[in-house]
């Protein structure tokens, strides 16, 4: 896991950030004045120019991170810079690698590729607000909203993922429905130019997940060669903690009660135990613990507070405390599901990218991954642990809506098998 690759320092922002823009763009603006005159690199580069500025004038500083003041835990949070993340580093190469392979096949196919990058542009833009709207509809009271530019700015915060792959998926496609009529490209033969590059894309972002620490499995044996284990800062790491599996306990786990881990087993040689504290089989518990920043500077050493994690126990007046210095540095083994997703993605796109010649009706590859896609998630979603099943089901969102995009992989074969394959003449 390594959510941020660097920070660009506080100190950088500002005037030298844009300094550093406009000396930029004057040696971009001088190799162009070489070949066209100053006057026309002048009207290409000097719009650019501005219009770049004033984004990094209002946009930095809303992405500039904050976090602990060492020198004063307990006081307000100071100004980091301006995190690269390695979600959004993963983000860009997957849309980079998709858009590429989308030329390439298209220029096989002798396809007017610059109706494509128009095309692909903005199946990016779509799928990704897509992505992100599934994302916040589907953590909705994770978030509070006081009004619509509230809502608006959560919305375009994506340093730290928050974005839903069903989601993109349901953006692009709604932009793909709209290819011919705009694009004048054949919707058809299209869906299958675009299926392996959806996958590919998919396959890069899931790497950016395992970065970011979402997206994470259930735990495993310690024996187990994949098993993983990640940081404090990680949510999969608060998950446990907040469930009692890095306390030694074990339970059923009930979000919406207010007590909402009922105690299963006390383990022997876990923390409660070695702590003696008063916790029993049937107890309802509700485990209280700091932020994950205060938690990292804690375990790392860069604060010295008596950092204490709070459990209630339901009609049990006073509430027992563990020391943070005694929390693990890691999680419990877990499974390394992005890995498998990352995987499963790389080999359903090999096979709609090789298959291609044999297809025997156009938009048969993007029925296949209708098909393959949906049938991996369901097996991913056994093996993930940060959604819950849903309408009194153990079947999460994600699973729902791969049975849907299965049925209608179904319905489109049928619709689309007795249709032949187009020759597909250059376009003018």
């Amino acid at each position: 896991m390594k959510q941020t690759l660097l920070v660009i320092p506080h100190e950088w922002l500002g005037w030298p950030l844009q300094l550093a823009w406009w000396l930029l763009l004057l040696a971009l603006g001088g190799w162009a004045a070489r070949r066209e005159g100053w006057g026309k690199a002048a009207g290409q580069f000097v719009p650019l120019g501005l219009g770049v500025s004033l984004l990094l004038y209002l946009v930095v500083p809303f992405l500039e991170v904050s976090g602990i003041n060492f020198a004063d835990p307990l006081g307000p949070p100071v100004p980091l810079g301006l995190a690269i993340r390695g979600y959004g580093v993963c983000l860009t190469l997957a849309i980079a690698a998709a858009v590429g392979l989308v030329i390439w096949r298209a220029t096989q196919l002798q396809l007017n590729v610059d109706r494509l990058l128009s095309l692909c542009f903005w199946m990016v833009v779509v799928g990704i607000l897509g992505a992100r709207i599934f994302y916040v509809v589907q953590k909705w009271d994770q978030f509070q909203f006081v009004d619509v530019r509230q809502f608006l700015l959560t919305l375009a915060d994506m340093t730290k993922g928050g974005l839903v792959v069903y989601g993109s998926l349901f953006g692009a496609a709604l932009v793909l429905a709209f290819s011919e009529r705009i694009w004048k490209l054949p919707v058809r033969l299209v869906l299958d130019v675009v299926a392996p590059a959806m996958l590919l894309g998919l396959a890069i972002g899931r790497i950016g997940c395992l970065l970011n620490g979402c997206c994470y499995g259930g735990e495993c044996r310690p024996e187990y060669p994949l098993a993983i284990r990640f940081p404090v800062e990680a949510p999969a790491y608060l998950d446990q903690l907040h469930q009692g599996r890095l306390l030694g306990l074990r339970g059923d786990w009930n979000s919406d009660a207010s007590f909402p881990l009922q105690v299963t087993e006390v383990e022997v040689g876990g923390l409660v135990a070695e702590l003696g504290l008063p916790i029993e089989v049937g107890q309802r518990l509700r485990i209280l613990t700091p932020g994950s920043d205060f938690l990292a500077a804690s375990k790392a050493g860069k604060i010295d507070l008596p950092l204490r994690v709070t459990i209630e126990r339901e009609g049990v007046p006073g509430a027992l405390e563990v020391p943070v210095d005694k929390l693990p540095a890691r999680t419990l083994p877990m499974h390394p599901a992005q890995v498998y997703a990352t995987t499963s993605a790389f080999l359903v796109a090999a096979v709609l990218w090789l298959a291609f010649p044999w297809r025997r009706f156009d938009g048969q590859l993007f029925v296949w991954m209708l098909v393959f896609y949906p049938l991996s998630r369901l097996l991913e979603e056994v093996i993930r642990s940060d959604e819950l099943g849903i309408w009194g089901t153990p079947l999460t969102i994600s699973q729902w809506i791969s049975v849907g995009l299965l049925a209608a992989g179904v319905g489109l074969w049928l619709v689309l098998r007795s249709r032949p394959v187009l020759t597909w003449r250059v376009s003018v």
